[in-house]
Parts: structure tokens; sequence; C-alpha cells
């Protein structure tokens, strides 16, 4: 990979050379934004922004058509916003040279990382606005992967201003709109995100699917992840209701289903329910037992950076719990490890 960055920068060093030496200013300033988009994509901003202000300097002074202005606008703000600056000028002026270069892809990425510096600065409402211009815009043009997007958006927006009804309204717009792209994988993702993100009553059908219905779907489209994602909201959903059965089966579902789509972080966080479910039951022991099966199974299958963590709760158990209760739960699993291990090498 390093070898690979190298030959491109000397690459692109090299055929900067040769324009300047044309005197094409065009160029010479798509060069140099490639070559500060090259260094923020290996994890330099501090590298890329003296190229930037030396590409910027050459738009000040002509160079450069609207559509490569608005990518240097572009890269610089993304340079800022991993910098500590304010990205959300050179991302407007992006906005406006990808409208006047009437590239409506590029104008929209644009206007995305609008939104999002408008939320970094806690503008909320400014936020919402610049998706009302863009879902617009979107359904004039009949964008229906873009509608999915910025609906989501504004959804998780106005779910965060508790104006409920509009989120669940956008989130409506969303599935509509991955409706018509026959998209059932997406519509599976929307419908489970809205359930996550707005409340709802189980018994609304009106509006809310059931989790029933979102299982039987994701099994029938084979995804086994988002069958996991949706029984770890149900388990979360059981534990906030202090229904601790409930909340161990759905975990244990999640868990398994994490281990069939391979999904690490899935597991980890099925897990962790399981391990509150237990305790929620009295069952330290059971505590003590799943996090040191998923410890050992996150290390076998991922290494044991993903297992971290897990160490970290089971250091805490000791100091929350209190001495005697942690001993007690430890000689509990450690009778039960035991005995279990006795019946496996007399099978």
């Amino acid at each position: 990979m390093a070898e690979t960055v190298e030959a491109t920068r000397a690459d692109l060093l090299a055929r900067l050379a040769v324009v300047r030496d044309l005197r094409d200013r065009d160029q010479e300033l798509d060069l140099l934004i490639r070559l500060a988009a090259l260094e923020l994509g290996t994890g330099q901003p501090g590298s890329a922004l003296p190229i930037l202000n030396e590409a910027r300097d050459m738009a000040l002074h002509g160079a450069g058509t609207p559509l490569l202005v608005g990518r240097l606008n572009y890269v610089r703000g993304q340079a800022m916003a991993r910098t500590g600056g304010d990205p959300l000028p050179a991302f407007r002026a992006a906005v406006q040279r990808f409208r006047e270069a009437e590239s409506r892809v590029d104008e929209l990425r644009a206007r995305l990382r609008v939104v999002e510096a408008l939320q970094e600065r806690r503008q909320v409402e400014a936020a919402i606005r610049e998706l009302d211009g863009m879902i617009e815009d979107l359904t004039t043009w009949g964008a229906d992967r873009g509608l999915v997007d910025c609906h989501r958006h504004r959804g998780n927006l106005h779910a965060l201003m508790a104006r409920l009804d509009a989120a669940a309204a956008d989130y409506d717009a969303a599935v509509a709109a991955a409706d018509r792209l026959d998209d059932r994988g997406l519509r599976l993702r929307v419908r489970l995100e809205r359930r996550a993100v707005v409340p709802f009553a189980d018994g609304d059908a009106a509006r809310w699917d059931t989790w029933e219905s979102l299982i039987a779907e994701a099994k029938a489209l084979g995804d086994a992840a988002s069958a996991g994602e949706i029984q770890l909201q149900r388990a979360a959903a059981a534990l906030r209701a202090d229904d601790f059965d409930q909340g161990l089966l759905f975990a244990a579902a999640a868990r398994q289903a994490a281990l069939d789509a391979t999904q690490p972080v899935l597991y980890l966080m099925a897990a962790m329910l399981t391990a509150e479910a237990r305790e929620g039951r009295g069952d330290d022991a059971g505590v003590i037992e799943i996090l040191l099966t998923c410890k050992a199974t996150l290390e076998r299958a991922f290494g044991r950076e993903l297992a971290e963590p897990v160490i970290t709760v089971l250091d805490s158990l000791e100091p929350r719990w209190g001495q005697a209760r942690f001993a007690a739960a430890l000689g509990r699993y450690r009778a039960w490890a035991a005995a279990r291990k006795a019946a496996e090498a007399q099978a």
C-alpha cells in the first residue's frame, strides 16, 4: 500500500513538473488538487493544506473551470474539517461552482457536506433547511436514490429536535423512494432505521413494521446481518422495559446472526446485551461466562484488538460489584466450567 501511494505521488509530481513547463494552468490546478486529495487519503491533512493554498491562489488569478474550482473547494473543505478549521465556506463555494458547471452529482455531494458542517456547528435548523432544498431539487429530477439518503438524514434531524411526526413522514418518504427503486435490501435497511430512530408502538401496524415482518423479510433476502440488527434492537427494547427474559432470548438470536454474517461488532453488542440481561436476572456467573466467551470468540476469529472492550468490561466487574459479590460469582462460574469440562470428557 505504501509503495503504491509513493508511486502515485511521484507520478503526480513528475506530471506537475511537465505541465508547469508547458504553462498549462488548468492541468496544473487539476494535478495540485489530485496531489492534495492523495495527502488527505493517506491521513496527512496538514501536508494537503499548503498544496491547496497554492491551488487557491491559482484559482483566484483565473485558473480552472468551474468544475475544477469546485473540486478545489470541496477538497479544501475536507482538509479544513480534518485540521480543526471551519469547512463551511469552502463547501458552500464548492456548491456554487458545481452548480455553475451543471454537475448535479458533485453539487449534491457538496451540499451534503454543507449539512454536515452545519450539524457540527449545532445549527440543526439550518441543516434541515438545506435538506429541504435538496429534497425539492431531487424530487424535480426524479433522483430516488438521493431522496432516500436525504429523507433519512432529515428524518434523523427531526427526531433530534423531537419532531417525531415529521421524522416519521421523512422515513415514510424514504421507504417510498426505495420502493420506486425496487431495492428490497435498501427498503429493509430504511425500515429498520426508522424503527430505531423514531419511537413507536408495537401495535401501530398502520405506520410501523412489526419485528416479525422485518425479520421475515431479512431472512427472505438472506441478509443475516440485518436479521441480527433487528434482534439486537428487539433485545434493547426488551431491556429498556426490564423484560430480562425476552432480552436474553433476542440477544442470543442476535449473537447467532452475527456469527452467521461474520459481523464482529454486532456480535460484541449482542454479547453485551446478553450480559446486561443476565445481570438483570441476578445471574452474575452467567455475566462472567458470556463475557469470557465473547472475548475468546473475538480473539480467535478477529484478533485481540476487537476484544479490548470486553476486557475493559470484565475488569470493571469487581470494582462495580464489590469483592465479595465478584468472588462468589467467579466461584460459581469456575464450578460450572469445571462441571462442563468433566461432562465433555465423559461424552
